[in-house]
């Protein structure tokens, strides 16, 4: 079996925890957020290193880092991967800096029980309603910033851009998967701001709906191809940060944080 589809089952399984065995009728709270982190690294130095070793993912399935966790309690976001954008040297000329591609998913990293995979999310949905509708959104909701001598630089107006998203479920009913125009695939994310990612929508207004019902992982990119292909793991999550407001950027880690939030009511 290929590790980009045992690895997603694992992750979907394992790092939901309880979530998975809670009753149908216990309910997170609608719409609140689970914050996830992205960095990017820069050096005085034009040498770029995002390569990994790959892993087989044998051993434990049990997910310890790598990302951010929470109950969702039968409707929420459960997991979302951090996002690495590996060491860049500094740009001082161009339009733009980048853009930058996040590295594949790695978690508990460096230890025997490495594993790699696509970045993705969990997400689940087993209320006992008749609809069930619902919107995911995602958010920069702390900018990319770095403490330089005790005053925090930010990278301005940076944003991420998801392509080749796609949906895989350990236990889901296959025809009760959200419909592949729910997706929004080349969605860009940026600060302050809740952009739809996922839309499962009652389009007939049916009095029972069930689409979407179930525990998913909604991931960004093929693990299995090579990084080159347009559609990898590693050409799927871009940041991009224009020249305009960071004609100077600093050598460091430049940390954010990216809030994922599921919610019934759609953003106006």
């Amino acid at each position: 079996m290929k590790l980009t589809h045992k690895l997603c089952g694992a992750a979907l399984l394992v790092v939901m925890g309880a979530a998975v065995a809670a009753p149908n009728n216990i309910k997170a709270d609608d719409g609140v957020g689970v914050k996830g982190e992205g960095e990017i690294q820069f050096t005085s130095s034009s040498s770029s290193s995002t390569s990994f070793t790959n892993s087989s993912g044998s051993g434990t399935d049990v997910i310890t880092s790598g990302g951010a966790t929470s109950d969702a309690n039968g409707f929420g976001i459960s997991y979302v991967s951090d996002l690495k954008f590996g060491k860049h040297g500094i740009v001082t000329d161009g339009n733009q800096n980048g853009p930058y591609w996040a590295t594949k998913w790695i978690g508990n990293a460096g230890n025997k029980d490495q594993v790699e995979n696509s970045n993705f999310i969990n997400f689940e949905d087993v209320r006992n309603i008749a609809d069930h509708k619902y919107e995911i959104t995602a958010e920069i909701s702390q900018e990319f910033t770095q403490a330089v001598n005790g005053v925090d630089k930010k990278l301005a107006g940076a944003t991420l851009t998801y392509n080749n998203m796609g949906l895989r479920s350990a236990t889901a009913d296959p025809g009760l998967f959200p419909d592949s125009s729910a997706l929004k695939s080349g969605a860009v994310v940026e600060a302050g701001k809740k952009t739809p990612m996922l839309q499962n929508v009652n389009t007939n207004n049916d009095p029972v709906f069930e689409k979407g019902y179930g525990h998913y992982t909604l991931y960004f990119g093929k693990y299995e191809v090579a990084s080159t292909d347009s559609e990898s793991a590693e050409k799927s999550v871009m940041l991009t940060v224009p020249k305009k407001g960071n004609t100077v950027i600093y050598e460091g880690a430049y940390k954010a944080g990216i809030t994922w939030t599921m919610s019934a009511t759609f953003q106006p």
